[in-house]
């Protein structure tokens, strides 16, 4: 498919904060073989500190060999339930570019965010997308997964790329290539994930928790149900039963579960209507095996195309 390039917004002499307007998106140069980083003893590599793992893998997909990139949240832990430690606070305040979701996905990093230096230039990722309404007591007013849409995911890489701009100008052209280079994959992914759920023979499902909302809207998909509605709650038992009355009514025989959340509901509701469990991968961690395996965003978005296809088909 055509490879739908994007350009740098008007260089930004500070990174946005949250409500600003959404970052401008047009034509980006094509990569070129002058697009290098070719760092001196005297260079000075800029370090981003992400929150979660799909921005860093957005930071790394943009900075390449430019920029240091390091994630606070480590390998297979919960997003949740994570509060950053006083190390992590100096890492937070020692760096050059602070990446975070925003939208209430992680509680502890607008408060943060508004105690930083002025040294550090803040990306809040979600800053100018339209969001869902959630009433997540958790998350707050709107919805955060927006990254689960690979065409929202675009407007995310464009905050990172203009904050690494503004921290590194003289490589501006090398940030804007790897931005370019990268949003082909994204189409391609979106083409496949469009493929993978274009005919199947039902187009709803029982999420785990609302994570896909997103998702579900670019592919023309919707809950059925979901076994919690906020990341964490356990269902009661009428919960449950309810949840089990809509399988069985709309003939529903698997249900899904998210890595790293407790599956035992999931489990239960599984047993109930003789069915099975499978996994959908919200992206927010990875195991160090993922990891070790290649897995990125890319492949576990393809991933989860290939798990819902197969369920749904």
């Amino acid at each position: 498919m055509k490879n739908i390039a994007f350009s740098l917004c008007v260089a930004l002499a500070f990174v946005l904060l949250a409500g600003c307007a959404q970052p401008a998106v047009t034509a980006t140069p094509e990569p070129t073989a002058a697009a290098t980083v070719t760092p001196t003893a005297a260079y000075h590599k800029p370090v981003i500190v992400v929150t979660t793992y799909f921005l860093e893998d957005f930071a790394r997909q943009v900075a390449g060999d430019g920029a240091t990139v390091v994630n606070l949240l480590p390998d297979g832990a919960n997003l949740h339930t994570y509060e950053p430690s006083p190390k992590d606070l100096e890492l937070i305040n020692s760096a050059d570019i602070f990446v975070f979701n925003g939208a209430g996905l992680e509680p502890y990093a607008e408060n943060v965010a508004k105690s930083l230096p002025k040294t550090v230039r803040v990306v809040e990722a979600s800053a100018g997308l339209t969001l869902v309404e959630s009433g997540d007591k958790d998350y707050g007013l709107y919805d955060p997964h927006a990254w689960l849409d690979p065409m929202m995911a675009k407007r995310e890489l464009i905050w990172i790329q203009n904050a690494l701009i503004s921290a590194d100008s003289k490589n501006s052209e090398y940030y804007q290539a790897r931005t370019s280079a990268y949003f082909t994959s994204l189409d391609e992914l979106d083409a496949y994930i469009e493929n993978r759920t274009a005919n199947l023979s039902s187009r709803e499902y029982i999420g785990f928790h609302p994570a896909f909302t997103y998702f579900n809207a670019r592919y023309n998909l919707s809950y059925a149900a979901v076994i919690e509605e906020f990341a964490g709650d356990e269902p009661s038992a009428q919960e449950m039963a309810r949840i089990v009355d809509t399988a069985r009514a709309t003939n529903i025989r698997t249900v899904f579960a998210e890595p790293f959340l407790d599956p035992r509901a999931a489990n239960a509701i599984a047993k109930e209507i003789n069915g099975t469990v499978e996994i959908l991968n919200p992206l927010e961690t990875l195991t160090a095996e993922d990891r070790a395996n290649g897995k990125d965003y890319l492949s576990v978005m393809r991933e989860n195309a290939d798990t819902l296809s197969k369920v749904l088909s």
